[in-house]
C-alpha cells in the first residue's frame, strides 16, 4: 500500500478565509469551533497574534486548531490524536514563526510521557482495571498523575486487599477522582477523563443492583415476576402478578379502581390474615367467597399435600378458625378482591 503523501510545509501567507466565531457558553451551539478559549489551544491562537491567520490548507491556522480542540471537547477524537495532530501541523509551520512557537507550548501543556500503563494487583475489580487503562491513554494524566492516577492506584490496591469500607463505598471512592480538571482543560481531555470515571460509576453501581437482585432472588427461591392482568365475572380485580420459580408459582392481584368490575358493592368485609396452618412452616390464608371484600388470599400446596389455613377477622372480638383440606378459592361472583395469591410446590398443584 502506497503511503500517505507528506503535508506540505506552511508557506505563513495569510488566509482570505474568514475567522470562525467560536460559540464557547453556548451550549446548544453546532459550531464547528467550540472550546474554552483559556486552555492551551485558546492560549496560543491569543498569543499568536497576526500569525493566526496563517494559512493552512487552505484555511486560516485559528480555525484548524479551533476544530481540533472542538473535536475533543466533543469527544468527536481523543485528546492523544488531538496531540498527535498538533504535533504534525508544528512540524509544518515555519521555523521561528510566533505560530509555532506558540502551538509548541500548548503542546508541552497538553502532552504526557510515552510510558506503560500501571499494573495493579490481582483482585482489582474490572471495571478499576479499564479505569485505569483509560485514564493513562490521556496525555494530562500521564503528565501529572497525581491528580487522578495516584489515587486510583490506592484505590485498587485497597480494593484488591478486599477493604470492606472500600468496596462498600468503592462508586463513592471512585467519584472522588471526577472534575479535579477545570473546564478550560477541556481540549486537552478534560472531558474524557471524567467521561470514563461516570462510565466507572455506573458500571459499578448496576453491579451492586445485580448483587443484590441476585440475593434477593436468592432468598426468596429465584423469584420472578411477570405483570398479567385480569378480572373474574362480577369481581374487583386489578392488577395480577405471577412469580415463579422452579417448584413455586405465586399469583398475586392488587386493585386499581379503573378496573372495576364488580355489580354491586359488596355486602359484607371478610379480611384475611396470615395463620400458621398443619405444621407446614407457612402461613396461609383462604377468604370466604360470594359478595365478599377479600383482604387477602393465600393458598399453599406441598406436593400432594394441600394445606389452607384461614383467619377471618368479623370485628375487633371476632374467632378465629383454622381449617386444614380445603382447596383455597379467591373471591368470585360480587365480591371485591385486594390480593390474591396462589402457591404450588412439587407437583404442580396451584392454589389460587
Amino acid at each position: 500500500m502506497a503511503n500517505d503523501p507528506k503535508p506540505t510545509p506552511v508557506t505563513g501567507e495569510p488566509s482570505n478565509t474568514p475567522l470562525q466565531k467560536n460559540t464557547w457558553g453556548d451550549i446548544l451551539s453546532d459550531s464547528p469551533v467550540h472550546y474554552h478559549d483559556d486552555g492551551p489551544i485558546g492560549t496560543a491562537v491569543k498569543y499568536m497574534g497576526a500569525d493566526a491567520r496563517m494559512e493552512v490548507d487552505g484555511e486560516p491556522l485559528a480555525n484548524v486548531v479551533g476544530r481540533l480542540a472542538t473535536n475533543v471537547v466533543r469527544r468527536e477524537t481523543t485528546a492523544q490524536r488531538a496531540v498527535d495532530d498538533l504535533k504534525q501541523l508544528r512540524d509544518r509551520l515555519p521555523e521561528g514563526s510566533r505560530a509555532k512557537m506558540c502551538l509548541s507550548q500548548a503542546i508541552r501543556e497538553m502532552d504526557g510521557p510515552d510510558t506503560p500503563a500501571p499494573q495493579v494487583p490481582d483482585g482489582t475489580p474490572e471495571p478499576l482495571r479499564d479505569l485505569v487503562r483509560k485514564l493513562h491513554a490521556v496525555p494530562l494524566v500521564r503528565r501529572e498523575p497525581e491528580r487522578e492516577m495516584q489515587p486510583l492506584l490506592q484505590l485498587c490496591e485497597r480494593a484488591a486487599a478486599g477493604d470492606k469500607r472500600t468496596m462498600n463505598l468503592l462508586d463513592d471512592e471512585v467519584k472522588r477522582l471526577r472534575n479535579k480538571r477545570h473546564e478550560s482543560l477541556g481540549d486537552s481531555g478534560k472531558f474524557e477523563i471524567d467521561d470514563a470515571i461516570d462510565h466507572t460509576i455506573a458500571t459499578l453501581k448496576e453491579q451492586e443492583r445485580q448483587r443484590r437482585r441476585e440475593r434477593n432472588a436468592a432468598s426468596a427461591g429465584g423469584v420472578t415476576v411477570h405483570n398479567v392482568n385480569v378480572a373474574h365475572p362480577g369481581a374487583h380485580v386489578g392488577s395480577q402478578h405471577d412469580i415463579n420459580t422452579d417448584d413455586v408459582h405465586f399469583n398475586a392481584r392488587r386493585p386499581v379502581h379503573d378496573r372495576d368490575v364488580t355489580p354491586e358493592p359488596p355486602t359484607s368485609h371478610t379480611e384475611a390474615r396470615p395463620h400458621r396452618g398443619g405444621g407446614q412452616g407457612r402461613s396461609i390464608t383462604n377468604i370466604a367467597d360470594g359478595g365478599s371484600h377479600v383482604g387477602i388470599q393465600a393458598g399453599v400446596v406441598y406436593g400432594d399435600a394441600r394445606v389452607n389455613s384461614r383467619r377471618v377477622s368479623t370485628g375487633s372480638s371476632g374467632q378465629h378458625g383454622r381449617h386444614d383440606g380445603d382447596i383455597a378459592n379467591i373471591a368470585t361472583g360480587g365480591s371485591h378482591v385486594e390480593m390474591q395469591v396462589g402457591v404450588v410446590f412439587g407437583d404442580g398443584k396451584r392454589v389460587n
